[in-house]
């Protein structure tokens, strides 16, 4: 069986009302709840591993290293903020951090093994722990007030949290409730497209016309793929006995088809927030039968090395492609997206500065100037050395709301803020969004254009979490600079290479991933290239004098490994 996901844009409901937003808020509250169980659970867990002496000992170590190692980092921070420089000498600081971080490492590796040992020898209290937390768990969801598709999507989001966060040495985090949240239908056995439009299911679309995807005008199409969704949320007993839907209705844009072999196993509906607004989006995920695999029909090959690097005027190149048959492409995001990505930072730069000036103005009133009720809240923001928007405006809201009369020159400076900081904030998270998906969107069609090119990609593979470390694992500056680390954001070159294992996927293109040297060889003569500045484009090599691209090189050595060069001219690449 082969997985299915379609997802359409949903307009606001027509019949929203509180108890649907303390569906939310009980979602939330499970959540937390089932956050809270874990962390008990994990400390439980450690007080019996730990017990034996030597994981206790090691324990104790690991902590004092952690403490030392984060009191070194705290105090190389404090000398380069009080210094305005990075320049300044801490290599004793430095030479600290990176040994407590290669003794750190080693003592975790030497307590794995030991607490495996200690596992073994406790397992059936360990056993016994598992069953309490099960149990727990079993009891949060059943007590949570919510339906009991809501509840699954909530305790299977945190099972696959806590592996993930077991694996990563992370714990898990409580969430504020903020109004975002996800409404979801599981559908027993599965529901084909003709009961979605039959109307009769918790879950139902009011039928669409087949020439709402192939009519050749595309404003008949879109006229015609207006719809409503009508969805389920929870049941409920009526005054006489009978169980009863309480469902919502969402004008959805049905932009394309659902495959008449589809089954449709699990429906949500989910609510973000983007600004002060909320967004509404509905996923159908569906399984179907599975398909003979594609093959590619060509036999092109190409190299693509990935790296951002600013073209003056033009953009940001973030790719770098070589064919086979010598044929060279560039990936480019224009200077016009980049300029909406630094036009959203200059809005955020003034939003910050606006708030930290309204902060220190709030700081200096006294209590005779606020409402007595609000002054609680007032006392805090005041302490806290950073605050958020929204808890002024929370503050704004309750004067304006509760006491529009006292002290109306205050209030009335506190308004001109909150109005002003919502009108930018929604500017700024609208321009945002607007540049994610232009960005998306020129990603998406360039990877479908080169999955159907190329029979095999070769793809330059690397560790994006290691670029985004302002400290490396050895516990060294990153060198990567702040611009280009800024520049990694706006680039996300995660995102293109999903998209192309997305695409690769339909056109049976073969994607092979390469990482080593691949910039520092030259793919002529295989001498190591020793640039004199790293940060200019074009290389000389040693040996044969020529000048080189250094990302049009990489590509070229991608291309070579991926088509299959002599292992002796590998020697220097890792192949994966």
């Amino acid at each position: 069986m082969a997985i299915l996901v379609r997802q359409y844009g949903l307009l606001f409901p027509l019949d929203w009302d509180h108890d649907c937003q303390e569906h939310l808020w009980l979602e939330n509250k499970l959540w937390n709840q089932l956050v809270e169980i874990e962390h008990n659970h994990q400390e439980k867990f450690k007080a019996i591993t730990g017990a034996d002496i030597a994981v206790g000992a090691k324990e104790t170590i690991l902590a004092d290293m952690l403490l030392r190692k984060g009191e070194a980092s705290k105090r190389k921070k404090l000398h380069r903020s009080e210094a305005r420089s990075k320049k300044i000498d801490t290599s004793l600081l430095d030479r600290t951090i990176k040994d407590l971080t290669v003794q750190i490492k080693e003592l975790r590796l030497d307590l794995k093994s030991l607490r495996k040992i200690s596992q073994d020898k406790n397992k059936e209290a360990l056993e016994a722990l598992e069953t309490a937390r099960k149990e727990s768990v079993k009891h949060a969801r059943n007590s949570s007030g919510l339906w009991w598709g809501n509840y699954n999507a909530v305790v299977a989001t945190y099972n696959i949290a806590r592996v993930r966060g077991m694996k990563e040495g992370r714990e898990l985090k409580f969430h504020r409730f903020d109004g975002t949240g996800r409404f979801t239908c599981q559908i027993q056995g599965g529901m084909g497209i003709t009961a979605l439009f039959a109307g009769q299911a918790t879950v139902a679309v009011d039928p669409v016309d087949h020439q709402a995807f192939f009519h050749p005008s595309r404003g008949e199409r879109r006229r015609l793929q207006r719809t409503i969704l009508r969805f389920t949320i929870y049941t409920y007993h009526d005054e006489t006995g009978h169980r009863k839907r309480r469902t919502l209705s969402f004008p959805m844009i049905m932009h394309r088809p659902i495959p008449d072999d589809a089954t449709i196993k699990t429906v949500t509906v989910k609510r973000d927030r983007v600004g002060t607004e909320y967004r509404w989006a509905v996923t159908f995920t569906c399984v179907t039968e599975d398909k003979e695999k594609i093959h590619h029909p060509g036999e092109s090959i190409c190299g693509i090395d990935i790296g951002w690097r600013t073209l003056g005027g033009v953009g940001v190149r973030v790719a770098t492609i070589v064919s086979n048959t010598d044929k060279i492409e560039e990936i480019v995001l224009p200077s016009s997206l980049i300029s909406k990505f630094d036009h959203v930072d200059n809005i955020k730069s003034r939003l910050d500065k606006h708030l930290n000036n309204t902060h220190l103005w709030l700081k200096t009133l006294i209590a005779d100037d606020l409402p007595e009720d609000l002054c609680e809240e007032w006392g805090k923001i005041k302490k806290a050395p950073k605050i958020g928007a929204g808890r002024v405006a929370m503050l704004s809201l309750r004067w304006r709301n509760e006491h529009d009369d006292f002290n109306p020159h205050h209030l009335e400076k506190l308004e001109a803020w909150r109005k002003k900081d919502k009108f930018y904030r929604l500017e700024m998270d609208n321009l945002r969004e607007n540049a994610i998906a232009q960005r998306t969107d020129i990603y998406r069609n360039t990877a479908s254009r080169i999955a159907h090119q190329y029979a095999l990609i070769g793809l330059e593979d690397f560790d994006l979490s290691q670029i985004a470390r302002l400290e490396t694992i050895e516990g060294e500056d990153n060198t990567l600079s702040q611009g280009a680390r800024r520049l990694r954001h706006r680039v996300a070159i995660s995102d293109f290479r999903n998209w192309l294992t997305i695409q690769t996927e339909k056109t049976g293109s073969v994607i092979f991933r390469v990482r080593g040297k691949t910039s520092l060889i030259h793919h002529r003569c295989g001498q190591e290239l020793k640039p004199i500045d790293k940060s200019s484009i074009r290389w000389k090599c040693q040996r044969c004098d020529e000048f080189v691209d250094q990302d049009e090189n990489a590509a070229r050595n991608i291309m070579l490994v991926a088509a299959g060069l002599p292992a002796s001219d590998q020697i220097r690449l890792k192949i994966e």
